[in-house]
């Protein structure tokens, strides 16, 4: 359902939004551009229950990709100039080509231009990740500063996930990893451990 107010203006490089939501039953995505805890000109994406196959269902009709409810908020700042973004966002009871992985939050924002801190994690029965730090972009590829803890991994989801070229996963994996370099070539240090892995 779309609101008969609703309404999109642009002048001065700005944009403006008016009643601008969509919903469907409890779905319901927003456009704004007057939320409190931002300072900048900006364009706010409010998720409330918003199915994610609804989205990757437009990038590939055939498949179910990946399915969940998407809460939360993706704000785009000052993009007509040097553009940033932040997010504060979860997924619940996400899947990935239909194998169950859990609760995905993710909490980025901008701190100096080009820098992003992230904070993103997924807890499940069989997944229990959490990655954090930093990335700064750059006109070839972006720097990478990262670390992964991955606290437990159960290897029925990585064959789930790759049933065409494994099958039959049992045990699990868990470890710690750093990530540097850039997202071309990026650099992987830390170690992992299997316990009782086969396929």
């Amino acid at each position: 359902m779309i609101p008969e107010a609703n309404r999109l203006t642009y002048g001065d490089n700005r944009l403006k939004f008016n009643n601008f939501n969509l919903s469907s039953g409890n779905q319901k995505l927003e456009l704004r551009d007057d939320m409190s805890n931002v300072e900048k000109d900006h364009v706010g994406i409010l998720f409330s229950n918003f199915r994610l196959q609804s989205i990757l269902s437009y990038l590939n009709p055939e498949d179910e990709l990946a399915t969940g409810s998407l809460n939360g908020e993706f704000v785009l700042e000052d993009i007509f100039n040097k553009m940033g973004f932040s997010a504060d966002m979860s997924i619940d009871d996400l899947a990935v080509l239909q194998v169950p992985m859990g609760r995905l939050t993710l909490d980025a924002q901008s701190t100096d231009g080009d820098l992003y801190e992230m904070d993103l994690a997924i807890k499940g029965s069989d997944v229990d990740l959490d990655l954090t730090g930093d990335y700064q972009v750059s006109p070839d590829a972006a720097n990478l500063n990262l670390n992964m803890q991955l606290n437990k991994l159960n290897m029925a989801t990585v064959t789930g996930v790759a049933d065409d070229f494994l099958s039959d996963g049992t045990g699990s994996i868990s470890g710690t990893m750093d990530i540097s370099g850039t997202t071309l070539e990026p650099t992987y240090n830390g170690q992992l451990n299997f316990a009782d892995t086969g396929f």
